[in-house]
């Protein structure tokens, strides 16, 4: 997946859910309806968008894309301070694990 496309993903979630919802997406544990569940509780989302949320969502995930997600959301000079820092602290936990 290139950064063009990724990006594209990323406004169809919403880089605030992403990450707001990140261990959620990530976790091969919770099934996609579990996931869409969540978000139409919390987010008020209708089932059709919280499905596609999470359909992209986790594609990036099967592509091993979620640090570069992490990244261009961190750099993001339209987003809410609170989600930036979010999103550098979710990818330090990345870059972490993976040492």
């Amino acid at each position: 997946m290139n950064t063009n496309k990724l990006d594209e993903l990323l406004k169809k979630i919403g880089k605030r859910v992403f990450v707001q919802y990140f261990h959620e997406f990530g976790d091969e544990g919770l099934s996609n309806q579990d996931v869409v569940a969540l978000l139409e509780n919390e987010e008020s989302f209708q089932p059709q968008a919280s499905a596609a949320r999470v359909a992209n969502a986790r594609r990036i995930f099967s592509d091993n894309m979620e640090a570069e997600a992490l990244s261009i959301i961190a750099a993001s000079n339209r987003m809410e301070q609170k989600i930036t820092d979010e999103a550098r602290a979710l990818l330090t936990q990345l870059r972490n694990r993976s040492v």
